[in-house]
């Protein structure tokens, strides 16, 4: 539904289990441009978040209605775990900085 924030926006707290935050990544996580670095994409894609983990994101919608998240950052101090594909992107240097957006400068 349509937000009251300018340009319809709306701000949301989800709270579920790490096993359907995963899922929910899986599916709504952008691969062009990545919302993270490919280390924190990796990880949310891969493995459970840490008991109470915090994460903001930021879904977009399309024309069509389809939703996308846009970007993920780690909060209040959550730490990820490695998965594989972390670890194969630290041993090839492709670590990609994110462009810091409106979560970062929360």
């Amino acid at each position: 539904t349509q937000g009251s924030l300018p340009g319809g926006g709306g701000v949301s707290i989800l709270v579920g289990h790490s096993l359907f935050l995963k899922t929910m990544f899986q599916r709504y996580l952008s691969d062009h441009p990545l919302p993270a670095p490919l280390a924190v994409t990796a990880s949310l894609r891969s493995q459970l978040l840490p008991y109470c983990g915090v994460v903001g994101v930021q879904f977009e919608w399309d024309q069509a209605g389809t939703a996308t998240i846009t970007e993920a950052i780690p909060l209040l101090g959550t730490k990820l775990k490695d998965s594989h594909a972390m670890v194969l992107a630290a041993e090839v240097g492709a670590e990609r900085n994110a462009q810091r957006g409106q979560i970062a400068q929360l």
